[in-house]
């Protein structure tokens, strides 16, 4: 018998351009949520954290509701955490999905709170407005009225 060894090469080639984001392009996230950019503003007319950190984007507060996205908000809570602290967090569940919200509180709390002790952060965890953060205004240097959600993602 006479054996054969055929070779096929597969050979797939992408062709992209990057380019920068320009007002009326269309974004959207993994959860579900899109949008179109609206404005695109400089750093320094940004809100800003106490330790000078700067959002890298602004979503409106209708989007999250409307699609029940709690994912968004848990993967942002968890990145801000990892992101002060320089660790990874990578939770694990178990099948009862009842102590799963409980459960992600308690992590979320005592990374907040570890933190805030170890780096001396007094602004990162307020119990009365748990998550959220009172921005400054880039453009006065004024806090802004609300406490903001923000995250790292």
């Amino acid at each position: 018998e006479k054996q054969t060894n055929t070779v096929y090469l597969k050979c797939r080639i992408f062709i992209c351009r990057q380019r920068f984001l320009t007002v009326g392009d269309k974004l959207c996230g993994r959860y579900g949520n899109k949008g179109i950019l609206s404005y695109i503003a400089e750093n320094v007319d940004l809100p800003y954290l106490p330790n000078s950190y700067y959002p890298d984007i602004i979503v409106g507060a209708l989007g999250i509701p409307s699609r029940m996205n709690l994912g968004q908000l848990l993967e942002s809570l968890f990145g801000k955490i990892s992101f002060l602290s320089d660790i990874r967090i990578m939770p694990s569940f178990s099948s009862h999905t009842n102590t799963i919200s409980n459960y992600l509180k308690i992590i979320i709390y005592n990374y907040l709170i570890n933190n805030k002790i170890k780096k001396s952060f007094n602004w990162l965890y307020n119990p009365y407005i748990p998550g959220k953060f009172c921005l400054r205004d880039g453009r006065t240097g004024s806090k802004l009225k609300l406490a903001v959600f923000c995250g790292v993602a």
